[in-house]
């Protein structure tokens, strides 16, 4: 019996691999990677550089002359200094989000403590040291929805003398393409947004409209316009609504 039951398996695996049709390949995936930036507002222009290693990792990056050199622990950058005698490390969790970054300028000491809720950084708090004790000065919290898209980004500084918050920035109302942010799968690029407090690059697509509510200005109602290259990253992208209209240029090496 289990003779005639082998028999009966072998000859129809045979006749199965004679009769199907080949599957086909699956089509290569291209990756793209961010070379440079330039935002082009009021007839100045603000270049960033980024320059990579064999192994597709950015190295250093150059924003108008202020230079970073990255070092990485796996595929996490964990220490960056720059030409301007900062000193940075960055501590991790499990995932690609920091928990904490420290900063080591002469002699003033600061840090930035994360919160990672469902993969998504949620809170960014700043302190400086102070007499040798942290002071919160700054809260950066970030909704998303459920899509990983981005919902609100809420900054407040925060007086320690009188325990008070002051909403100092809100951006709201938001949505985006379905095209790829270059920013949001790189670990660096990642790292380089924190640095910048460029908290709407955290999030999945492109920020297509949005209102940003200062203290210091009323509410601007923000459109971004895109195009984009056959891979779905953008290559351009014209900001209008603040005050001066902006254009930006993005190059990329894809493979």
């Amino acid at each position: 019996m289990a003779f005639t039951l082998t028999g009966v398996l072998f000859f129809s695996s045979c006749s199965d691999k004679n009769t199907d049709d080949p599957k086909p390949l699956p089509e290569p995936t291209t990756q793209c990677y961010l070379k440079s930036t330039n935002e082009t507002s009021q007839g100045t222009d603000y270049p960033i550089v980024y320059t990579y290693g064999a192994s597709n990792r950015i190295l250093s990056v150059n924003e108008d002359g202020y230079i970073y050199t990255l070092e990485y622990t796996g595929d996490k950058v964990t220490k960056i200094e720059s030409n301007f005698d900062d000193l940075i490390t960055i501590e991790y969790g499990t995932g690609t989000f920091p928990t904490k970054i420290n900063y080591i300028n002469d002699s003033d000491t600061a840090y930035s403590l994360y919160e990672i809720t469902n993969g998504n950084l949620t809170k960014d708090e700043y302190y400086v040291i102070t007499d040798g004790q942290p002071v919160l000065e700054f809260v950066t919290s970030i909704q998303y929805n459920s899509d990983g898209t981005l919902s609100t980004i809420t900054s407040q500084s925060y007086d320690s003398d009188t325990e008070q918050f002051t909403t100092e920035s809100t951006v709201k109302s938001i949505t985006v393409d379905n095209y790829k942010n270059p920013y949001y799968t790189s670990n660096a690029l990642i790292i380089i947004s924190l640095l910048d407090d460029n908290h709407g690059q955290l999030g999945k697509g492109n920020i297509l409209t949005a209102e940003y509510d200062y203290i210091v200005n009323p509410a601007s109602n923000i459109i971004n316009s895109y195009t984009y290259n056959t891979n779905g990253y953008p290559l351009t992208k014209n900001q209008k609504g603040f005050s001066d209209e902006t254009d930006y240029v993005f190059t990329y090496n894809c493979k």
